[in-house]
């Protein structure tokens, strides 16, 4: 979806990014999971992803469902990120290598638990 050889008018960097690869990839798989009402998961809501249109409609969507949604987000401040961020019922965890195991552990036990 992005390499350093893409020419593209969208770039973050120096990767060009292919918007047709994250609307053919990505927002397919969204529009399934928001079909099947099923776990989605999205790595990553992220600078690249952002530029395509659809992308930021469908995570919009799914933020509008029951759907479980596990993701992960920018971290620094961005107007769409935070507002996904700052949603109700959003439970964020920061990532940090210090805190990997307790991270991680929280993760199953919050999948288990939509089982």
């Amino acid at each position: 979806m992005s390499h350093v050889d893409i020419e593209s008018p969208y770039s973050v960097g120096k990767y060009g990014v292919d918007i047709e690869s994250i609307d053919r990839i990505a927002v397919f798989e969204i529009e399934i999971a928001l079909s099947e009402n099923r776990l989605l998961i999205v790595d990553e809501i992220g600078k690249m992803e952002l530029f395509s249109k659809r992308f930021r409609e469908l995570i919009l969507k799914v933020f509008q469902t029951e759907i479980p949604f596990l993701g992960t987000i920018l971290y620094k401040p961005h107007p769409f990120c935070d507002r996904l961020k700052s949603s109700h019922g959003v439970k964020l965890l920061i990532l940090r290598k210090s805190d990997h195991d307790i991270t991680y552990d929280k993760i199953i036990q919050w999948l288990e638990k939509i089982q």
